[in-house]
């Protein structure tokens, strides 16, 4: 069986037949109903690898974030170091947000 089938049956993309539920059974060397009734162990294990998923996923646009205003702030520290003046012309709250960013950075 084509590695991809398998993953598209494992999540629930493509229906599974019988046939191939009894050929898996035979070669896992388990019951049938082991396969249509997953354990508990086996439910806890999917839900883990789903919250693990949605962790990489937003640990990788944290990171892409963290560049982007890195990034940024690069650029606004080196216009305000070239045009120190231009400081007195943002609003408060910017200011307050380029200072607070400055600090873990």
């Amino acid at each position: 069986m084509d590695p991809t089938t398998i993953t598209r049956m494992e999540s629930g993309k493509r229906p599974t037949t019988v046939d191939e539920i009894a050929a898996l059974a035979t070669v896992f060397e388990i019951d049938s109903t082991a396969l249509l009734a997953p354990s508990e162990d086996a439910l806890t294990y999917f839900a883990l690898r789903s919250a693990v998923d949605r962790l990489k996923t937003a640990s990788q646009q944290r990171d892409s974030a963290e560049e982007r205003i890195a990034q940024s702030l690069r650029e606004v520290n080196s216009i305000l170091e070239a045009t120190p003046n231009l400081r007195f012309r943002l609003k408060p709250a910017e200011v307050d947000l380029i200072d607070r960013l400055r600090a873990p950075f």
